[in-house]
C-alpha cells in the first residue's frame, strides 16, 4: 500500500512538473508574439523590440561620431526605444529641432543608425528619419555588400545580365547634378513618376522606385526613385549629402540638389511597359 502511495505521489510530481513546463512554454510563446517591430506608422508609437545601447552612446556621442552618407539607404525595423537613458531622448539642436538615435534591428549600431529629425514647435512633429553611418565605419551597402533582390513596381528583376547592368550604372555611371527637389521649381526637367498598386479593392498610386536589398541586413535596403526627363529617357534619382559637422543641422535631399543616372536600356524597356505609369511632379 505504501509503495502504492509512494508511485500515486510521484505520478502526480510528473504531472505538476510537465504542467509547469507547459505554462512556461506557453509563457514563452505569447511573449513571443507580443513582440514585433516597425517604425511608427501615420505619427502613432507602437509597441517594439528594444535595444540595450553602449554605455558610451548618448544623443551628443552620436551627433559627433555619426553622419548622413547616402540619402538612398532606408531601413525597414528600427528598435523602439532610441539612445540615451529615456525610451525617447532627444539632442536638442535649437529651438525648433532636435535629433534622436534609434539603432536598426540586427545591423550593428558600430555602422549604422536611424537619425530622426524633431520639429519642436508649436506643430511639430517628425520632419525626416535617415540612415547615419559612423565616422570611424567604411561600410557602404550599394558598393560593397552583396545583392540578394533587385525589385521595381513590385516586381522581382531575375535576369542577372540585367542586374549587372544596373549595379554597374549605379555604382560608376555618369552622374549629372540638377536642382530639381524644390516642389515649386518651374522648369524642372526631370519628372518623378508613380504606378499604380492594389492593396485589397483600393488602387493607390505609388512611386516608381528601384530597390535592392542586400544579404548581409535584411533590415536596410537601397532604393532610387526612377523619373523621365523631356526627351522621354529614365533615370535613376540619386540624393546628394551635404557634410554636417558637431552641433550642424544635417541638410536633406528636398532641400537641394540630387545627381540623375540614366537607366541600362534594357530597364528602360520594362519602365516603358509598365501599365498606368504617370508623372507625380
Amino acid at each position: 500500500m505504501k509503495k502504492s502511495v509512494k508511485s500515486t505521489l510521484i505520478a502526480l510530481a510528473g504531472v505538476a512538473a510537465m504542467l509547469v513546463g507547459a505554462l512556461l512554454v506557453s509563457s514563452l510563446i505569447v511573449s513571443c508574439a507580443k513582440t514585433f517591430y516597425g517604425r511608427p506608422e501615420n505619427g502613432q508609437e507602437t509597441e517594439g523590440k528594444y535595444f540595450e545601447y553602449p554605455t558610451e552612446y548618448t544623443p551628443e556621442y552620436c551627433m559627433k561620431n555619426y553622419a548622413v552618407f547616402d540619402l538612398n539607404l532606408q531601413f525597414k525595423n528600427a528598435y523602439t526605444n532610441s539612445v540615451g537613458k529615456g525610451s525617447k531622448t532627444w539632442y536638442k539642436h535649437d529651438d525648433k529641432h532636435s535629433f534622436s538615435f534609434e539603432g536598426i534591428d540586427c545591423v550593428p549600431t558600430e555602422d549604422f543608425l536611424v537619425l530622426t529629425e524633431h520639429h519642436t514647435v508649436i506643430f511639430g512633429g517628425v520632419s525626416g528619419r535617415h540612415i547615419v553611418r559612423h565616422k570611424a565605419s567604411d561600410a557602404n551597402p550599394i558598393k560593397d555588400f552583396t545583392v540578394s533582390k533587385i525589385t521595381l513596381a513590385g516586381n522581382q528583376i531575375n535576369d542577372e545580365n540585367l542586374q549587372n547592368e544596373i549595379l554597374k550604372a549605379i555604382r560608376e555611371g555618369e552622374r549629372t547634378e540638377v536642382d530639381q527637389r524644390g516642389v515649386y521649381y518651374k522648369e524642372r526637367k526631370y519628372n518623378y513618376l508613380t504606378y499604380p498598386y492594389t492593396e485589397g479593392e483600393k488602387t493607390n498610386q505609388i512611386e516608381l522606385a528601384l530597390q535592392i536589398e542586400f544579404e548581409e541586413y535584411e533590415n536596410i535596403y537601397w532604393s532610387a526613385p526612377i523619373s523621365k526627363d523631356e526627351n522621354g529617357k529614365y533615370y535613376f534619382s540619386i540624393f546628394n549629402v551635404y557634410e554636417y559637422g558637431e552641433n550642424e543641422l544635417p541638410e536633406y535631399e528636398n532641400s537641394s540638389h540630387i545627381w540623375v543616372i540614366e537607366v541600362p536600356p534594357e530597364l528602360a524597356e520594362i519602365i516603358e511597359n509598365i501599365d498606368g505609369i504617370s508623372v507625380i511632379y
